[in-house]
């Protein structure tokens, strides 16, 4: 029988936490139509011998329900979650992280809104940090010049964001998408390795379809949020800001470009590095933080402003050639 769901999961050195994901899904997502894709990025650790160890006493109704995919080498995230895609039956694609713990009845929520909205394209939960208290997304906006930000951010959970609204993105920790949209938009784009703003440009093509990108309190998950790049590092800053830029160039119309994101680009430049600014609180880690002399910012930034220059004939290719399916 052809699963109605499938769930998208690529593992890279998540050895602390691949065991408790499959026990959270296991217990929290019923026994019905839906088959579980884990794809093994190459980890450096032993996250495929918990998996192999795992999949060798699991019982035959998990096992059933479970297909390891071992790729030959780190295909980033939006590569390892293509290469999960292409195996994928369910019309319904769930992309999560191995270091989320769901919800009970995460699930049926998303299932019960695809199948009541049909302008629906893509839907993420809400997103809670590990004390289970603290919100870490209720879906998020893009500002100009692609600074992205996500809604009640580091705020204590009080209900405050239980209410479904349509939203400029979802972080990929979770996002669930519909596979007949995710193939037209020809899934990720792999250019973003390892990591930032696929999903953000995902969700950008997805609503240029005219579907819409839904944050969705009824489900719920927590993060744990590991940090593979190292946040405020320089590999940190470096890729978020040569992602950024691939984001606008290949996405925003040229207006856009050039009367928004570009005279935001300068102003914000001036603003943090040509003059001495007050510290931004430290939760609001969305956007860079102003250089404080110290900060790796400034040197990343000049890097990705040059490796995006060089760049410039793929963005191009991509922006007007492999958008959508043609």
């Amino acid at each position: 029988m052809t699963p109605r769901v499938s769930i998208i999961v690529v593992t890279y050195n998540a050895e602390k936490d691949i065991r408790n994901f499959l026990d959270s899904l296991f217990q929290n997502t019923p026994e019905n139509d839906w088959e579980l894709v884990l794809v093994e990025n190459k980890s450096q650790d032993k996250t495929l011998e918990i998996i192999e160890k795992y999949l060798e006493i699991a019982e035959e109704n998990k096992l059933s329900k479970i297909q390891l995919i071992k790729s030959q080498k780190n295909l980033g995230y939006g590569g390892g979650k293509n290469l999960g895609a292409k195996t994928a039956k369910g019309e319904i694609l769930i992309f999560l992280n191995p270091d989320t713990l769901l919800g009970a009845d995460w699930l049926a929520p998303i299932i019960a809104k695809f199948d009541s909205d049909e302008k629906t394209g893509i839907i993420g939960p809400k997103i809670l940090y590990g004390d289970r208290e603290t919100i870490q997304s209720a879906g998020g906006w893009v500002e100009r010049a692609g600074f992205a930000h996500h809604y009640g951010y580091g705020e204590k959970d009080t209900g405050q964001w239980n209410t479904e609204k349509e939203v400029d993105y979802v972080t990929g920790a979770c996002l669930a998408v519909r596979k007949k949209l995710f193939d037209q938009c020809l899934g990720f784009d792999e250019n973003y390795f390892p990591a930032y703003y696929e999903e953000t440009e995902l969700c950008y093509k997805i609503k240029k379809l005219g579907f819409q990108v839904l944050y969705l309190p009824a489900s719920s998950i927590v993060h744990l949020e590991s940090q593979s790049t190292g946040l405020f590092s320089y590999n940190y800053y470096f890729w978020f800001h040569k992602h950024r830029w691939r984001y606008i160039l290949k996405n925003l119309p040229m207006s856009e470009i050039f009367c928004s994101a570009l005279p935001f680009e300068v102003k914000w430049l001036w603003g943090n590095f040509a003059k001495k600014t007050k510290k931004r609180p430290p939760h609001e880690k969305d956007a860079a933080e102003p250089n404080q002399g110290k900060s790796p910012e400034l040197k990343a930034l000049k890097k990705a402003y040059f490796s995006t220059f060089l760049k410039l004939p793929n963005i191009i290719f991509y922006r007007y050639f492999k958008y959508y399916v043609k």
